[in-house]
């Protein structure tokens, strides 16, 4: 099947909306939660009810579309977030807020693995990578629109950026249903108990624990764990930042002098992470979707996820270094080059050593252990911050060049390399979706 350009759109637009989504959350979430009288801990259990929602829910989205297709768990996956957005921009309670977080975070982890599952039925392994790229640059172009919409909209109240992501996700969700066929070619009949089972939290816990834990015994288990790794680090680093530039530069809620290099700009806090945000899916589009594909043509994706896991972790120590906002914004771009190879690079790789009939369930258990990275590394980042406002980031540092030593022990052993791993993935794979 050959995606046709409206097509196409749809479906980067669906990736689009779940980054952007964050993108407009990060620069006003902290101002409206504040205005229902939220502390700082609200809005880090928010944050991480959001995150364990997607931890638990992405292997469950990608079994029921393995089972009832990829279109349905996209369209789903789109009401939900466009619901969870329009609930938030309405909310005048936390406990409001809390209910509309948990709607967006259990619908919206059907997004990346139905999308990226569609993207691998319908495209041979030697152009997956492309799309897998054009899908990561897009993610980062959420995370730069983000902001910069929120800004903007934020000027005809708190509520507006909510309002319209709902919009562009509704927007979307039609499209979905207008253009987007169904990218499954077998027939599965699906039983009423099996697609209700999952839909029960500790069933879905149970689940998620079992897929995850049966995928690692696999050939892709080393895969799964870079990529736990490196959500684990970049989280860590992103939760901490904002508290890292306040203490180390000076930045604070009002208009003050920040230095940058030589020369100096009168910056808010906000406006300025604006910048660091906007600086960082800059980078990350040009690297996902311009380099990475040369990339791994030349020197494989394994090899391509060893070094961008090194060149995030020499960013993240040379950001301990920096004096300035200049000098920090350059680290940051180091920072986003490395995360910008590997994750792409994981999403490729996990789709190609996995049959063509798990790769919903697949590409949802390599959700969930980014999103389980995602979980811990606010949590233990922000433990180790109040420790020393370094240790952050020199633990993410060397959990990933850790990590780039394995994967290069395991690449010289050439475990990756055997030829029965492929058929092994698949025969667990099949064993977990059955």
């Amino acid at each position: 099947m050959e995606l046709k350009p409206l097509q196409l759109l749809v479906l980067t637009s669906a990736v689009f909306i779940f980054t952007f989504g964050f993108g407009i959350i990060i620069p006003i979430i902290p101002y409206y939660t504040r205005s229902v009288n939220a502390t700082a801990f609200d809005l880090g259990l928010l944050l991480a009810t959001f995150s364990f929602l997607q931890f638990f829910c992405g292997p469950i989205w990608g079994k029921i579309s393995d089972h009832i297709g990829r279109k349905p768990v996209i369209i789903f996956s789109l009401l939900g977030f466009t619901l969870a957005f329009a609930m938030v921009g309405l909310s005048s309670q936390l406990w409001m807020i809390f209910i509309a977080v948990s709607i967006g975070g259990f619908f919206s982890a059907g997004i990346f693995p139905a999308v990226l599952a569609f993207v691998a039925d319908i495209t041979q392994p030697s152009e997956r990578a492309k799309l897998m790229g054009l899908m990561g640059a897009v993610s980062g172009l959420g995370l730069i629109l983000g902001p910069f919409a929120s800004s903007l909209l934020a000027v005809y109240g708190l509520s507006a950026p909510f309002f319209a992501a709902a919009l562009i996700s509704f927007i979307t969700m039609i499209g979905c249903m207008v253009l987007i066929p169904e990218s499954i070619t077998y027939t599965q009949i699906v039983k009423i108990r099996d697609a209700v089972k999952p839909l029960s939290m500790l069933n879905m816990i149970i689940e998620t624990f079992r897929h995850m834990f049966t995928a690692l015994k696999t050939g892709l288990g080393v895969f799964l764990m870079a990529m736990l790794v490196i959500s684990f680090a970049i989280s860590g680093f992103e939760g901490t930042f904002t508290y890292f530039l306040m203490d180390k530069i000076g930045l604070s809620s009002v208009t003050s002098f920040v230095k940058v290099f030589d020369s100096g700009i009168h910056l808010t806090g906000p406006e300025a992470m604006g910048i660091v945000f906007a600086m960082m899916g800059a980078v990350s589009v040009i690297c996902q979707g311009l380099i990475v594909a040369k990339a791994i043509e030349m020197f494989g994706e394994e090899k391509v996820i060893i070094f961008g896991l090194l060149i995030a972790s020499v960013g993240m120590i040379l950001l301990l270094t920096s004096t300035d906002l200049g000098t920090a914004l350059i680290y940051i771009c180091i920072i986003s080059v490395g995360s910008g190879l590997v994750f792409p690079c994981l999403n490729t790789v996990v789709s190609r050593r996995t049959d063509e009939r798990n790769q919903g369930v697949a590409m949802g258990i390599l959700s969930s252990y980014g999103s389980f990275g995602r979980v811990l590394g606010p949590i233990v980042g922000g433990y180790v911050y109040v420790i020393n406002i370094a240790f952050p980031y020199a633990l993410s540092a060397i959990v990933m060049a850790l990590s780039a030593a394995g994967l290069f022990a395991y690449m010289l052993m050439g475990l990756w390399k055997k030829k029965n791993s492929e058929a092994l993935d698949q025969e667990i794979l099949v064993n977990v979706n059955n």
